[in-house]
């Protein structure tokens, strides 16, 4: 894959191994086609391509997620591949980096933290303070305007029909651009099963998730 940077003079070229589990990240030089490598990431089995999805290049900085901790998290390198800090840590998986704010130097991400079922809106500011931007439990999902003032949520869950709200990057919900509120009342005429979730061992010992869906 080859991705453009800020910088006119470095142009990232991804490479993946056949096996999947080496990703190289290299900066060429498109005139003189020097190329340097920035970055490698290992893992024992192997490398989500959404990976690649989640770099996003800013002018002396650039985001990439990595599962070498055990857990997938979002780390900030600078422009000459090296790590400045690992943002987030923790028991649990970022699913999505959704921008960095230069003004205030805010990272914003989408993370399970919590419960692997479900999906939350999460910034970490300047002083490494997080704060999570949604509070309905379920599937949320956003899309940040280009300044990260605001952000559009899609939030459902197994009882609740998708919803999309406008909100700032306080969390505050500025306006309900659909409800679904007809559907809801729709199905509220009918007795349909639900999804119920529970836990299960496997034989070796580790413990999964699981959904059913039972008659009414």
């Amino acid at each position: 894959r080859i991705r453009f940077t800020k910088d006119p003079t470095k142009l990232a070229v991804f490479t993946l191994n056949r096996h999947q589990n080496r990703l190289d990240l290299y900066f060429v030089n498109p005139r003189s086609t020097v190329a340097k490598l920035a970055l490698r990431d290992e893992s024992e089995f192997y490398i989500e391509e959404s990976v690649l999805d989640n770099v996003h290049f800013y002018d002396n900085n650039f985001s990439f997620l990595s599962e070498k901790s055990g857990f997938r998290h979002l780390y900030w390198y600078n422009m000459n591949g090296n790590l400045v800090k690992q943002v987030t840590t923790g028991d649990y998986e970022v699913s999505s980096f959704l921008g960095w704010s230069a003004k205030d130097n805010t990272f914003y991400y989408e993370s399970n933290e919590g419960n692997p079922t479900e999906t939350a809106i999460y910034k970490i500011d300047a002083k490494n303070k997080k704060h999570i931007l949604t509070s309905k439990k379920g599937i949320n999902t956003a899309v940040f305007s280009g300044d990260m003032s605001y952000f559009m949520n899609k939030y459902s869950s197994f009882k609740e029909p998708l919803e999309i709200t406008l909100k700032d990057n306080r969390g505050t919900t500025l306006h309900t651009l659909v409800d679904n509120a007809k559907l809801k009342k729709e199905l509220a005429n009918y007795n349909l099963p639900t999804k119920e979730m529970f836990k299960f061992t496997t034989d070796n010992g580790d413990e999964l998730n699981g959904w059913m869906m039972q008659p009414t």
